[in-house]
């Protein structure tokens, strides 16, 4: 009788592992969120927020992302200078020095300055804009309305003449 006791017990425990292991794996936390882009650093895999990083190149003091990618490509030095500099400025990544240590190579920063344009024209062509973002037709504007340069517009990508702004990554 003490063994038959024993062994349901030993059979209970082992179904309770199993449920935990089972719904721990499946509710396990996720080590990525959504929407975030993704790289290695030469060591480990990193993610980075693909807006703040955009507004990082944007927002850098060389770079112009209709010239200098374009430059690279071709093998222009200038173009790959820049280019260089605005990836480790905006997505915090070191040249490579050594094998130990995270850090990308010039080639392997140029690649992912192109993957991440990728990736933002992916977005872009894949999401779906909300109505309050699209874009508004010259006929929707009242003659009532001032200049062309209201907040709408701006946010919906418009110039005042309602023709899309120019943008590589658009």
């Amino acid at each position: 009788m003490f063994i038959l006791k024993l062994s349901l017990a030993l059979a209970a425990t082992q179904l309770a592992l199993l449920a935990i292991i089972w719904w721990r794996m499946k509710h396990r936390r996720r080590d990525s969120r959504n929407g975030l882009f993704r790289f290695n650093d030469g060591i480990n895999n990193r993610s980075v927020d693909p807006i703040a990083t955009l507004l990082a190149l944007e927002g850098h003091k060389e770079l112009r992302l209709d010239i200098h990618p374009y430059q690279a490509r071709e093998g222009i030095q200038s173009g790959i200078r820049i280019c260089v500099d605005a990836v480790q400025s905006s997505f915090g990544v070191l040249p490579y020095t050594d094998p130990k240590l995270p850090g990308l190579t010039v080639t392997e920063m140029l690649n992912l300055l192109d993957a991440f344009i990728y990736y933002c024209n992916t977005q872009k062509k894949s999401s779906d804009t909300s109505p309050m973002l699209q874009p508004v037709s010259a006929d929707s504007i009242s003659s009532t309305s001032t200049d062309a340069t209201t907040a709408s517009l701006l946010v919906s990508g418009l110039t005042e003449v309602g023709q899309p702004l120019a943008n590589p990554l658009l």
